[in-house]
């Protein structure tokens, strides 16, 4: 039993040990596969917890009402938390999402379909920052079907959503755009347009897309050269602007302004095109009328003148170019006072008046370029803005210089014409007084015994005919009367004008006078070409402040047609040429060529008019000759009077002086004057060279002698001006007496002559007072028939 137990013993042993050995093996090979498991297992842990802790997207497991069990640091980053940890120890997810709707919504969908496929969502971190994601989850549940915990993936898109909103500002930014914009295909293919484009040009969207733009608003205003540069320019990826004309759906043409901006991929290649469309239709056409507007303002004769609140000048039409002498390119952006204006207070009264008002006018002293001046006629308007605020002033200006003028010699010839009908109103009473005297040189010559008294005779009677010819000149002068021209010898013109010279001038003046005593005569006006040689004499004085020598001559002179050619208007032929020259200034060669012109004058003001050398100038051309002269500052200044002459005349009916007076034969003269002194002088010189004479103070009495007297009477002398009946009425009464009466009419005021033609063709002869015993006496002779003769 005991070896049997043994043996049981051993073989239990054995058998045991034989179990031991093969469980050993088991549990060995069982080890190994724990090990390779868990090894396996290990490194799958580490694989997921490397995926978990790197992942770029969040991963979560939360419990289904919203707390996280667990969660990777991209989540935590997703929702502003430092770290899972901090995740982790918050309630509930809910409170991250800005829409709490869309979680009960992501709730629902999990408990229901057991899944949620990329749902999006906006979350706010706990850093305040917003984000979108888009989640992808799943829930996971027991065996018994309840669920345990939703867990998923959240990634973030919020730049995806930026750059979509981004897109649809832009969508609607362009839509909204009031330019119309196009995108094209690098082919020029429309793929997009705008709003403002269908808009502009009649046509649906859907009508304009896929179309080329060429095909679709072509004009036909451009041509294929047109064309191909534009394409060359934008196929470069140059930026392309140009105007182009196109057409509507109407098929009416509009202007637009055009950019064309090539879109490029990242190597540089064109791919698409860009084109933003302005339409300037209205704004050429407005151009258009501008430039209508423009033209018709050039047209105008006025000076028209845009200048802003600063004075600079922002239009100038062509009429300013010229009537200033600036161009317009000169003018604009120039300030108009410190260019224009002499007178700045002038001008700010203008300017304060505009801005007051509204508006302003009136006369205006202004510069041209050549450094003239001229008088306009000025009308400003306030130009505002719509609000009201003031923006700029319009000028138009009217050149009033000539108009200027001519008041200015209008009021000079009123103040003479003043003078002269002051001094006609004495001129008849002065004559008057000086007739007598000068009626009596040739009755106190006859009885002068000897040379003494003829000599005080001569000189009373010079001082006489000074006096009544210095009445003439005075009344020529004042009331512009045009005398008779004569042929006349320019040597006694010199002569007197010597004689004032050497009367008038400074002594320091010295006089000099030359004439040829062959000198031809001249047919002229003595009056006014003694006004002529006055001035030159004048001009010649006011040279010479400081004194000099004045030298007056007069020769003869051929021209042959060379030498007539050389001078405006003159004319070859003979010539008689009167030089005033003197030892004076000089006059400055800038200003020489304008010394004829009328009102320039370099005198001080009150000492010169600058009319003596232009009416000098026109007095020689109406006696059909021409001035000349030469001057040099500090040498002086030579003027050459060339005046037409007559080569076979050397006297002239001025100098014609019989010495031997002549005598009636006792014809009868009826003498009416209502001056008794004048009446009583005629007598008694008539009387002394044998006429019988018959006295009458007034036209009444004239009739009464002539009826008694009238078969007798063979000359009637009387005076046109007179109280009660005047001459020229008696005169026609004596005509109806006798139509064949011979008359002298005589006056003593200037252009009473001109009344004879109303006196009848009886006025023979007419004699202004004051005149000399010599005068009348060759009157009588030439009119009264011989004793016995009749009438």
């Amino acid at each position: 039993q005991q070896y049997g137990l043994a043996i049981g013993t051993a073989a239990s042993v054995l058998i045991y040990c034989v179990l031991v050995v093969i469980a050993a093996g088991e549990l060995g090979r069982a080890d190994a596969a724990a090990k390779r498991s868990a090894r396996a297992l290990q490194d799958a842990e580490e694989k997921y917890r490397s995926i978990f802790e790197n992942a770029n997207d969040g991963i979560f497991q939360t419990t289904p009402d919203g707390r996280f069990i667990t969660a990777n640091p991209a989540m935590a980053r997703l929702l502003g938390c430092a770290s899972p940890d901090e995740l982790l120890a918050k309630v509930a997810a809910e409170q991250f999402y800005v829409d709490k709707g869309r979680r009960g919504e992501f709730v629902r969908r999990l408990m229901r379909d057991g899944f949620v496929h990329r749902m999006e969502h906006e979350l706010v971190g706990l850093d305040g920052r917003r984000r979108w994601v888009i989640e992808d989850a799943r829930a996971v549940r027991d065996a018994d079907g309840a669920v345990q915990y939703f867990e998923g993936t959240v990634r973030d898109i919020t730049p995806r959503k930026v750059a979509e909103a981004s897109l649809r500002l832009q969508d609607a930014a362009l839509n909204a755009a009031a330019n119309p914009i196009i995108i094209t295909d690098r082919h020029g293919t429309i793929e997009w347009a705008n709003a403002a484009l269908t808009r502009s040009i009649g046509y649906d969207a859907s009508e304009v897309i896929g179309r080329n733009p060429r095909e679709l608003f072509k004009s036909g205003m451009h041509d294929q050269a047109f064309y191909r540069n534009l394409w060359d320019t934008v196929l470069s990826g140059r930026v392309w602007r140009g105007e182009m004309v196109n057409r509507r759906k109407d098929g009416s043409l509009y202007t637009e302004d055009m950019t064309i901006t090539p879109i490029t991929d990242a190597e540089g290649a064109v791919t698409h095109f860009i084109a933003i469309k302005l339409d300037i239709t209205d704004i050429r056409r407005s151009e258009e009328q501008l430039r209508e507007q423009a033209a018709l303002l050039d047209h105008a004769q006025d000076a028209i003148i845009v200048s802003d609140l600063d004075h600079r000048i922002t239009y100038w039409n062509q009429s300013a170019e010229r009537l200033y002498g600036w161009s317009a390119a000169e003018a604009i952006s120039q300030s108009f006072p410190d260019v224009f204006c002499r007178n700045r207070d002038r001008f700010g009264e203008a300017q304060a008046g505009v801005l007051a008002n509204g508006e302003w006018s009136g006369e205006l002293q202004q510069q041209k370029k050549s450094g003239g001046m001229l008088t306009v006629q000025s009308r400003w308007t306030l130009v505002r803005y719509p609000s009201g605020a003031p923006k700029s002033v319009l000028m138009i200006n009217t050149d009033i210089t000539e108009r200027k003028q001519l008041e200015l010699q209008f009021l000079r010839a009123q103040r003479l014409e003043s003078i002269g009908t002051l001094a006609g109103g004495i001129a008849h009473d002065l004559n008057n007084v000086l007739a007598p005297i000068m009626m009596s040189i040739g009755l106190l010559k006859l009885k002068a015994a000897d040379e003494d008294s003829r000599s005080l005779v001569e000189t009373i009677g010079a001082s006489a005919q000074r006096g009544a010819d210095m009445v003439g000149q005075v009344l020529s002068f004042a009331r512009g009367l045009e005398g008779r021209r004569v042929d006349m010898q320019v040597r006694h013109l010199i002569r007197e004008m010597e004689k004032i010279a050497r009367e008038t001038f400074p002594k320091n003046i010295r006089v000099t006078t030359r004439a040829s005593q062959a000198l031809w005569t001249v047919v002229g006006d003595p009056t006014q070409l003694h006004q002529v040689l006055l001035n030159l004499c004048i001009n010649a004085r006011d040279a010479m402040p400081d004194g000099g020598q004045l030298t007056i001559s007069a020769d003869n002179a051929t021209f042959d047609p060379e030498e007539a050619a050389k001078h405006v208007d003159a004319q070859a032929g003979p010539y008689v040429v009167i030089e005033v020259k003197d030892t004076g200034c000089g006059i400055p060669q800038s200003i020489i060529d304008r010394i004829f012109d009328p009102f320039f004058t370099t005198k001080e003001v009150g000492k010169g008019t600058g009319l003596g050398l232009s009416t000098s100038l026109t007095i020689i051309k109406q006696h059909g000759g021409f001035v000349g002269v030469s001057s040099e500052a500090g040498v002086g200044t030579r003027f050459r009077v060339c005046l037409p002459a007559q080569p076979q005349n050397h006297e002239s009916v001025l100098d014609a002086a019989d010495a031997d007076l002549p005598r009636g034969d006792g014809e009868k003269v009826l003498v009416v004057d209502d001056e008794a002194a004048i009446r009583e002088i005629t007598r008694q010189t008539l009387e002394a060279f044998g006429y019988r004479v018959v006295l009458a103070s007034d036209g009444s009495e004239a009739v009464s002698l002539y009826a008694q007297y009238g078969d007798d009477i063979s000359v009637v002398i009387i005076d046109m001006m007179m109280p009660g009946m005047d001459g020229a009425t008696a005169t026609q009464v004596l005509m109806k007496m006798n139509p064949a009466i011979r008359i002298i009419a005589m006056s003593g005021r200037a252009g009473s002559y001109q009344n004879i033609p109303e006196a009848g063709s009886a006025v023979i002869r007419f004699l202004p007072k004051p005149f000399s015993a010599e005068v009348l006496l060759q009157a009588l002779k030439a009119i009264v028939p011989k004793a016995g003769e009749g009438i």
